[in-house]
């Protein structure tokens, strides 16, 4: 069985306990259960044990697949709240002017979020970066400037 399976019926459960609908969960103990070939498993979450705090959950599913007796399977993982943030696609030197080519939105976990990140396409596009940009990395205030007149890279 798929692991997708399980995660949707885990994220259905965990946004009723209190989970971001948009975060992301991670299995640490997954081992799929034997279901017949050609049929649809059906999991559901029978228990559910989540700690908002740190994210950890343990949870019990009965998985269900055709006239067969259903099976019991015990995960556990973590919840990680996700946001979206503008991260170069390529490394960017320092006095090059972004441009819209020049980043992407990705998600990252809230949790390695620093307070200054940059949070929008809009805080990014036409300004300096006054320091290396690496690829995937998220920029920072202290990342982008004003343009300064002659000393922009295109």
């Amino acid at each position: 069985m798929n692991q997708d399976f399980v995660v949707t019926a885990l994220r259905s459960a965990l946004v009723a306990s209190g989970a971001s609908p948009d975060s992301s969960i991670e299995l640490s103990n997954y081992s799929a259960p034997m279901i017949p070939v050609g049929v649809e498993p059906r999991p559901i979450v029978s228990q559910l044990d989540y700690d908002s705090r740190s994210g950890r959950f343990a949870a019990m599913l009965s998985v269900a697949a055709g006239s067969t007796q259903p099976t019991l399977l015990r995960v556990a993982g973590q919840v990680r709240e996700m946001v979206e943030v503008p991260v170069p696609v390529a490394r960017l030197a320092a006095g090059t002017v972004v441009g819209p080519d020049d980043v992407h939105m990705t998600r990252i976990p809230v949790a390695g979020l620093r307070e200054d990140t940059i949070r929008s396409l809009e805080q990014t596009i036409g300004l300096q970066v006054t320091r290396q940009g690496s690829p995937g990395q998220p920029f920072t205030r202290a990342d982008l400037s004003k343009p300064k007149i002659g000393r922009a890279h295109v």
